[in-house]
């Protein structure tokens, strides 16, 4: 039976229209990597910029848009994503109990609806494993920029007070969150039958760098996440197949042995000296003193805690400083209380419980990208930052894969 040119063309026109989705997709989840630096060079310097926002979501924003206007169908949302909605609509009830007197309550609710946006749309355009793989190749890519920019300001010796290297813009530790979060990526797409044997052997090519880039940045807690995400690939890669787990150690002593004698000695002796406090304002002592403060403001407001984006303002007596959580888990119980540490976890687990029904690879993705993605937050103030809601994208979308929606291992 032959197709008519009318059904030829539509067809077609439907390949066009998914090449062009899947795109898209890769290009939004490259800006996303890169959006602090790309901030940076827009001028944003630090603090949120209308031209960012837009370079950074008319990618995902475009084909949304045009996917509802040409009445296509909308995918039944699952229960993760219900429970951060819910999350956020906690947030903006927040604002009538919010302690601090200026507006940061409805800043940061309304920094989270966005963030809520984006992980609806790209839910919505995200539906099966080649999209979920551009999605992926997109952020690793990205990452790998972050790296080159990391590598070329340690050229130029252009460093943090305490000679750390970063991306232009970025704080060393968030880069090197950002690297380890595109390690359990590049394992998704390394373990696919996509690629050819050189395609894969080019995305495990991205550990080693990522690694250097983390050991770059000087990030204890980065490089204890990127050290979980590499264990997480090689149990992944050991499953899948005994030649491709020696494909993906073999990249990483080649890469190491290329890295290590060009790498500054000062961060590798930081991320080294996990049991010794730093002499920095965010080191060891200074979380643990915030992390105190925080501790002693939660009790007086443990139900609904002291309102979205105050923690700063409750932990001024005891640290005579507005600052930062260092830590998304106490962040969110002290600016939220149990009630938003409840659906905010609760987010996490769904995805992990929904994923058991997918197959392996996606299992794994869903599971080391989520493992990552918790102990890198434990030192960093995320709940409001990109990656974190992109995580949580990705989980989803991975979680509802079906077995027979992946192709099968070559």
């Amino acid at each position: 039976m032959f197709l008519d040119t009318g059904e030829m063309t539509m067809a077609a026109e439907g390949r066009l229209a998914s090449s062009t989705r899947r795109t898209l997709l890769a290009l939004f989840a490259c800006g996303l990597a890169l959006d602090t630096s790309i901030g940076t060079w827009l001028g944003a310097r630090g603090t949120p910029s209308l031209t960012t926002s837009l370079a950074l979501g008319l990618p995902l924003l475009l084909p949304a848009v045009w996917h509802i206007l040409s009445g296509r169908r909308l995918r039944r949302v699952p229960p993760a994503f219900l429970s951060m909605a819910a999350f956020v609509g906690w947030c903006a009830l927040s604002t009538i109990w919010a302690t601090q007197s200026d507006d940061s309550a409805l800043v940061t609710t309304l920094t989270r609806v966005q963030l809520l946006a984006v992980v609806w749309m790209g839910y919505q355009l995200a539906r099966s494993d080649r999209d979920l793989r551009a999605l992926l190749a997109g952020y690793v890519l990205g990452c790998v920029a972050l790296v080159a920019l990391a590598w070329r300001n340690d050229l130029l010796g252009v460093s943090d007070v305490w000679n750390r290297y970063a991306a232009d813009g970025f704080d060393p530790n968030d880069m090197a969150m950002y690297l380890a979060l595109g390690i359990p990526m590049t394992g998704y797409l390394a373990g696919s039958a996509g690629p050819g044997r050189r395609m894969r052997l080019l995305y495990l090519a991205y550990v080693p760098l990522a690694l250097s880039g983390v050991a770059l940045s000087g990030s204890r807690t980065g490089g204890i996440a990127a050290v979980l995400a590499v264990a997480a690939l090689l149990f992944a890669m050991l499953l899948r197949s005994r030649a491709g787990w020696a494909l993906t150690v073999a990249a990483l002593v080649s890469g190491g042995l290329v890295a290590l004698p060009r790498l500054p000695s000062a961060s590798l002796d930081r991320i080294l000296s996990l049991g010794a406090p730093g002499g920095e304002a965010a080191g060891l002592r200074e979380r643990d003193r915030i992390w105190q403060a925080g501790l002693e403001v939660l009790p007086e407001h443990l139900v609904g805690g002291v309102g979205a984006g105050g923690f700063g303002n409750a932990v001024l007596p005891y640290t005579g400083q507005q600052v930062l959580a260092h830590n998304t888990g106490l962040s969110v119980a002290v600016e939220l209380g149990l009630v938003g540490v409840a659906l905010f976890f609760a987010a996490f687990a769904m995805v992990l419980w929904r994923a058991r029904r997918s197959g392996l690879d996606a299992r794994i993705l869903a599971w080391s990208i989520l493992a990552t993605c918790l102990v890198g937050t434990q030192a960093l103030t995320w709940e409001h930052r990109k990656p974190l809601w992109l995580v949580l994208l990705v989980a989803m979308v991975a979680a509802e894969l079906q077995p027979s929606d992946a192709p099968a291992h070559s």
